[in-house]
């Protein structure tokens, strides 16, 4: 699934795509003339347009049409200027995001069609992670979304690459029928280093910690089955299936203090376990 397909007929633009270094536009206010056509100020693309009505934020806001099943003739947003994991489709970037968010619409997708973004971290050429998310139900109101990056080291990338497709053939997938399209609005990253250490290399990442609100566990254990969670004298307070890569826990009932969490397989045995502190950080 995490294959990516790369569109040989782009290679010879070469790094001449690249508008601006560095992240800027995340809400794509601001537009300009392309080789290929207009895209978002500091991106890149093709079977783009321009939105100036019922933006979830600011004026503006960006659309990515599919115009054919052929991964070829599919549209793409990229910010780095190429698409895929070259060289020429990064641009710098230091900071160690838990997630990209933002806001997204989809329509016109049928059976089995879905739409998507893949992001790339890379550190001294090396790659560091990519993580995606695909939408497979359309829908007319702006929804909001997060895409965990997933860590398995301690290193902080020197760059990145963000990129929307219209079809998910273009990340791997199957083909869209034409018509597709995928919508999106004030992106933004979430950052800090406030996870749990011990879980790096562990196939388990656990944040923020503390928190006061929500804990996240993302889970590439595939036989992870099921999260307990105890106050420190062992009484159970709550446990969820794990059916994901991510896991949501919602902390609003929970008492300021330290919990202990533990992660187990369908048998009972336990795969990871921490404790993680709730406090009101405002």
């Amino acid at each position: 699934m995490k294959q990516v397909i790369v569109i040989l007929c782009l290679l010879f633009l070469g790094p001449t795509l690249r508008s601006q270094s560095g992240i800027s536009n995340l809400s794509f206010e601001n537009w300009s003339n392309t080789i290929l056509g207009q895209a978002p100020t500091g991106w890149f693309g093709t079977s783009l347009s321009q939105q100036n009505s019922g933006a979830q934020h600011g004026n503006k806001y960006v659309r990515v049409s599919g115009t054919s099943p052929s991964p070829n003739l599919s549209g793409f947003l990229s910010l780095g200027g190429f698409i895929g994991n070259s060289a020429n489709s990064f641009v710098p970037y230091t900071q160690r995001p838990l997630s990209l968010n933002g806001f997204y619409r989809c329509g016109g997708m049928t059976n089995d069609d879905s739409v998507g973004l893949i992001s790339y971290l890379k550190k001294s050429g090396n790659l560091l992670n990519y993580d995606y998310l695909f939408f497979k139900t359309n829908t007319s109101d702006w929804t909001s979304f997060s895409l965990v990056y997933t860590y398995f080291d301690s290193q902080f990338p020197d760059s990145i690459s963000i990129w929307a497709m219209s079809n998910p053939q273009m990340m791997g997938g199957g083909q869209n029928t034409a018509g597709t399209y995928l919508e999106l609005d004030n992106l933004s990253f979430s950052l800090g280093t406030s996870l749990d250490e011990r879980s790096i290399g562990s196939g388990f990442l656990i944040y923020p910690n503390p928190t006061n609100s929500n804990l996240f566990i993302v889970s590439k254990q595939p036989e992870a089955e099921k999260i307990m969670i105890t106050d420190m004298e062992g009484r159970l307070i709550e446990q969820q299936n794990i059916t994901d890569e991510l896991t949501l826990i919602q902390l609003v009932n929970y008492n300021n203090g330290f919990y202990l969490y533990t992660i187990n397989d369908a048998t009972g045995r336990r795969l990871f376990s921490g404790k993680f502190l709730v406090i009101d950080l405002n």
